[in-house]
């Protein structure tokens, strides 16, 4: 299989010089590619649990990698699934890749599917970060499937989206 890390998410401000005071967002992302974790993850932790699903998907990536707080897988898919339920496709890459391995929640390649699906077929019209590995990951997993398993990961990514998120279990 593949191995990624958590993906996080850069924003404009982040890639061109910023302003005087970007604002908390941010000046998370600032702090984070200074390695002052702790500030990111202070900055951020206020945002995410507001719902922004970039922070969330950040915390996600910090949980994983044990950037600023100590790792915890659990804690890691808490946060993807909070930001992928709300169309954050990095983030819906990430609890699939998690799902294919086991970690932070119980291995299930059905469900890796479903995730890696939904963000592979989002992303086909923008720039995904790790959209080569999601598709290539997608496909190793549709090859472990049988074709029912392959046929219900597929009707899942379906129903999970059409709710607008509500019926992704």
């Amino acid at each position: 299989m593949f191995r990624w890390i958590g993906v996080l998410v850069l924003t404009q401000a982040a890639l061109a010089a910023a302003p005087a005071h970007a604002g908390p967002f941010d000046d998370g992302i600032d702090a984070y590619y200074q390695n002052d974790f702790a500030k990111a993850l202070r900055l951020w932790l206020p945002l995410a649990e507001d719902g922004n699903p970039n922070a969330q998907n950040n915390l996600g990536a910090m949980h994983e990698n044990g950037q600023g707080i100590a790792a915890d897988m659990q804690e890691a898919a808490r946060w993807y699934r909070r930001a992928a339920e709300q169309a954050h496709t990095d983030a819906q890459m990430n609890l699939g890749r998690l799902y294919s391995t086991g970690q932070g929640v119980p291995q299930d390649l059905v469900r890796a599917h479903m995730w890696l699906t939904i963000s592979t077929d989002r992303s086909m019209g923008g720039m995904l970060w790790g959209a080569p590995d999601a598709l290539a990951a997608r496909d190793a997993i549709a090859a472990k499937l049988t074709p029912e398993q392959l046929t219900r990961a597929r009707v899942m990514a379906r129903r999970c989206v059409e709710s607008n998120y509500w019926e992704c279990n």
